[in-house]
C-alpha cells in the first residue's frame, strides 16, 4: 500500500463489513468508514483545491475528526493538525505558516479566526475555505465573508463527484507542528512513503493481530495518532473513548473488550491507583504502550506489578515517528519488574536505523555498545524537512542521519537514553544528566514528579535546580530532600535549589514544558 487512501480501499474491499470505528454513537464498517473517507477527498477537488494544497484540522476528538484526517490525506491535499487548545493568536501564526488553503473546523473556532480576521483581513491571504464539521439544526447556507466561503458539512459534501485521485506515493501528506516545549514550532513534513512506512513499522512492533481492539484516549491532532492508525492499517477495531479518565479508560476496555491501548506517562501514573487487584475490566488486555516521555523506573516497576506483563514503551519523534519499540513479552521474558530492561526504550523497528553521534563520527552495530552519544536516525520514515525552512533542514541531518538530540547508549542491542544534549546542565567545571538527577529525586516515597533543569548562576555558570511535586498530603521540604540524595549523588550533582510547585508543565505528550519553568522561575525571581 503505497499511500494513506490505498489502506482504506484494501480493507474497504477485504473486510467490508468488519468495524472499523467504534464511538458512543455507534460503530463504522470499513466499506462505511472508507465511503466517507473519500467523499471528503472528492468534496475538497470539487472545491477546486488542487493535490498539495493545505488543509487545516481544528476540532475536537470525533469520528469526524479522522473521517475529516484520512480524507484529506487520501485526496492528495496535505493535512495540517493544530492542537485546539492553543491561543487564537498561535492558531492564526500556524495557519500562515502552512500557508492553508482551507480549515475543518467547529463553530467555536471559526468565530474566533472569523474575529481575528475582521481586526486583519490580510493576515492569512491563502485561506478560501471555512468548513465546518456537524452540528445539529446547522443547515445555513453557504455564507461568504471577504473572499472566503463558510460551508456547513452537507453543503461541503455536495462538492463530492468522481472517484479517489491518484499519486505518487512521494506525495507530501502531512505538516505537523513541534510541540515547542523549548521554542518556535517548526513544520515536520511528511509524505506518503513515511506515514505508510511507520504504520508498517508499528504494526510489526506491536505485534498487532487481527483480533486486536485498539482503544485511543489520546489526542487526535499530535503525530501520536499514527499508533491508533498502525491498527487502522492492519485492518483492526478502533474505539475512540474521548478524554481520558482512569475510570471511564477501565471501564472502557471492559465494555468493548479492548485488546491494547497507548499512553503519555502522565497518564499512566494517574491509572495506576485506580486499578484493583486482579480487576476484572482487564481481562481482554494485552498491552498499553507508552510514548511522549521517559518513563519513571518507579512508575514502571509499580505499573508492572500492578498490570502484570502489559506494559510496553516506543519511542519516536514527530521527526522520525516511532522507531524503537520495547514490546511487553521481552519485558516478562527478562524478568519483569525487577529487570534492567524497563529502563531502555527496546530495539529499532524493522528497516529503522539507529546509530551514536560521538566526536563527528557515528557508531553502528557493536562499535556502538557501551559508548553514549547522541542518538540519530535513518529510514524511510524519517521527515521530509522542516517546511519552508531549508536552514533548520540542515541543521537537523548529519551525513544524511536525523539528530535526535536525545544522549543515548546501546547495551546488549537494547538502547537507552540517558539524556537531552540541550539539556545538560553545565555546572561548574562538569556536565549533569538532569535524567540522573531525577532518578534519585523520585526514589523518595514522597516525590511524585521530579524535573531537573539548570538556571543562569553567577558562580556555577548554570545551577542544578529540582522543581519537584510532593505526594498528596506530604510535609516533605527542601532541606530534607536534599539531604535524601546526599548519597546517591555525587556533589556537582546534587542539586542547589529545589523548588516545590502542585503540578509540572507538560506537553500533550507528557514532555516537560522546561521555556515555561523558566518563564515561572523568571517571574517569581
Amino acid at each position: 500500500m503505497n499511500t494513506i487512501g490505498d489502506i482504506f480501499q484494501f480493507h474497504a474491499e477485504q473486510r467490508p463489513d468488519h468495524p472499523a470505528l467504534i464511538d458512543e454513537k455507534d460503530a463504522l464498517t470499513y466499506r462505511e468508514f472508507a465511503t466517507q473517507i473519500f467523499k471528503v477527498s472528492c468534496a475538497l477537488a470539487g472545491l477546486g483545491l488542487q493535490r498539495g494544497d493545505r488543509v487545516s484540522l481544528l476540532m475536537p476528538d470525533t469520528r469526524e475528526y479522522l473521517i475529516s484526517d484520512y480524507g484529506i490525506m487520501s485526496g492528495g491535499f496535505v493535512r495540517v493538525p493544530m492542537d485546539p487548545a492553543l491561543p487564537i493568536q498561535d492558531i492564526i501564526a500556524l495557519l500562515k505558516d502552512s500557508a492553508a488553503h482551507g480549515i475543518i473546523t467547529d463553530h467555536a473556532h471559526a468565530a474566533d479566526i472569523l474575529h481575528h480576521l475582521h481586526d486583519a483581513p490580510e493576515a492569512l491571504p491563502d485561506l478560501r475555505h471555512i468548513i465546518l464539521i456537524p452540528n445539529a439544526g446547522d443547515r445555513q447556507k453557504p455564507a461568504g465573508v471577504d473572499r472566503r466561503l463558510i460551508w456547513n458539512w452537507e453543503s461541503f459534501l455536495d462538492h463530492a463527484k468522481g472517484e479517489r485521485a491518484s499519486f505518487p506515493k512521494e506525495t507530501l501528506a502531512s505538516i505537523n507542528f513541534s510541540g515547542g516545549t523549548t521554542g518556535r514550532p517548526k513544520g515536520i513534513a511528511l509524505s506518503h512513503v513515511n506515514l505508510c512506512t511507520v504504520l508498517e513499522h508499528t504494526a510489526a512492533g506491536f505485534d498487532v493481530q487481527p483480533d486486536s481492539i485498539f482503544l485511543n484516549m489520546r489526542p487526535l491532532w499530535p503525530v501520536a495518532q499514527l499508533v491508533m492508525m498502525a491498527y487502522l492499517a492492519r485492518g483492526t477495531t478502533v474505539v475512540l473513548g474521548g478524554r481520558f479518565q482512569p475510570t471511564r479508560f477501565l471501564d472502557f476496555i471492559e465494555k468493548y473488550q479492548a485488546t491494547d491501548a497507548s499512553l503519555v506517562p502522565t497518564q499512566l501514573f494517574r491509572l495506576v491507583p485506580d486499578i484493583q487487584p486482579n480487576d476484572q475490566r482487564l481481562r481482554s488486555l494485552r498491552s498499553i504502550f507508552i510514548g511522549g516521555s521517559r518513563v519513571a523506573e518507579n512508575l514502571f516497576q509499580q505499573a508492572l506489578e500492578t498490570l502484570g506483563p502489559k506494559i510496553g514503551v516506543l519511542y519516536g519523534m514527530t521527526e522520525a515517528p516511532i522507531s524503537c519499540v520495547l514490546h511487553p513479552k521481552a519485558i516478562a521474558a527478562s524478568g519483569g519488574a525487577t529487570s534492567a530492561i524497563i529502563t531502555s526504550v527496546g530495539r529499532p523497528v524493522p528497516a529503522c536505523h539507529i546509530g551514536l553521534l560521538k566526536d563527528d563520527r557515528i557508531y553502528e552495530g557493536a562499535e556502538a555498545e557501551g559508548l553514549e552519544g547522541e542518538i540519530v536516525i535513518q529510514g524511510t520514515h524519517v521527515m521530509q524537512g522542516y517546511w519552508k525552512n531549508p536552514e533548520a533542514t540542515d541543521n537537523a541531518f548529519f551525513q544524511g542521519w536525523l539528530r535526535t538530540g536525545d544522549l543515548g547508549q546501546f547495551k546488549d542491542g537494547l538502547l537507552y537514553i540517558t539524556g537531552r544534549l540541550k539539556e545538560v546542565i553545565r555546572s561548574g567545571a562538569s556536565s549533569v544528566i538532569p535524567a540522573e538527577v531525577e532518578d534519585a529525586l523520585l526514589t523518595h516515597p514522597d516525590v511524585a514528579e521530579a524535573c531537573v533543569i539548570g538556571l543562569p548562576d553567577p558562580e556555577w555558570g548554570e545551577a542544578v535546580t529540582a522543581f519537584v511535586v510532593k505526594k498528596g498530603g506530604s510535609a516533605l521540604d527542601e532541606a530534607s530532600l536534599l539531604t535524601f540524595v546526599r548519597d546517591k549523588l555525587a556533589s556537582f550533582k546534587r542539586p542547589k535549589r529545589v523548588i516545590f510547585l502542585t503540578a509540572i508543565p507538560r506537553s500533550h505528550y507528557g514532555k516537560v514544558l522546561r521555556a515555561q519553568l523558566l518563564e515561572m522561575q523568571a517571574q517569581s525571581s
